[in-house]
């Protein structure tokens, strides 16, 4: 028969066919007291540094559901890099870690994307992470070498994608109208290289799926190079 869009059997025949047939990415809001969104808001609250001031307080949580091919593409990846390693409350197959990720929210979020470009987080609700966006909102691609950043704390998360005139500086980083949002994401580690201190160097892919930064501070980053290491799956709107 004909070949198929990735050369392995049982798959679509093209990736337009695969794209067509496959779901959109969705969000549904979930309710308090909902266990998921328990679940989340206790993670939220749990990890938010107190000495920088009092969590912002939660507006909406959605749960997403991502589309067939970036689920597909995330469980490849998972099944990939196989039993590892783990470290904290660390998942195998693939080292899956849950960490946040901080980033711009042009919309009055209800549910549905938006499609405006510039709306980062209904981009990354809709399509994943996008590597050729990296450095968009921050300005830079990354103290720790370029690739995607996700962080234990929550606090941390909510101080990055903010609008012009909201920053850590300006003392307004946790205002809820910041126009930011807060990514739930579950993270392929792999095999983790640990660092202390600032480095642009790249990763030994060979030896390496991902970069985790233990800071004096006692926040942790963790950074991954590959979109498919990351899966959004709930979105916290303020």
């Amino acid at each position: 028969g004909k070949p198929t869009w990735n050369g392995l059997p049982n798959e679509f025949c093209s990736n337009y066919c695969r794209t067509v047939a496959s779901h959109p990415s969705t969000s549904r809001l979930l309710s308090p007291g909902d266990k998921r969104y328990e679940d989340v808001r206790n993670q939220y609250a749990s990890k938010w540094d107190t000495a920088r001031g009092s969590p912002t307080p939660i507006g909406a949580i959605y749960e997403v559901t991502p589309s067939t091919a970036l689920a597909s593409e995330f469980d490849a990846m998972v099944k990939s890099i196989g039993n590892v390693k783990t470290f904290g409350n660390g998942t195998n197959p693939g080292n899956v870690q849950r960490r946040f990720h901080g980033t711009r929210l042009k919309c009055d979020f209800n549910g549905v994307c938006c499609g405006d470009p510039e709306c980062s987080a209904c981009g990354v609700v809709s399509s994943g992470f996008d590597m050729s966006r990296l450095g968009k909102w921050s300005g830079n691609k990354g103290h720790y070498g370029g690739g995607i950043y996700f962080t234990s704390m929550s606090s941390t998360a909510k101080g990055y994608g903010t609008k012009s005139g909201y920053s850590f500086a300006n003392g307004n980083w946790s205002d809820p109208k910041a126009g930011n949002a807060i990514l739930v994401v579950k993270v392929a580690c792999g095999r983790v290289e640990t660092v202390k201190d600032k480095t642009s160097d790249p990763v030994d892919l060979s030896q390496y799926d991902s970069r985790k930064i233990d800071k004096a501070t006692g926040v942790d980053e963790l950074v991954v190079f590959q979109a498919k290491q990351a899966q959004v799956r709930y979105l916290i709107v303020f």
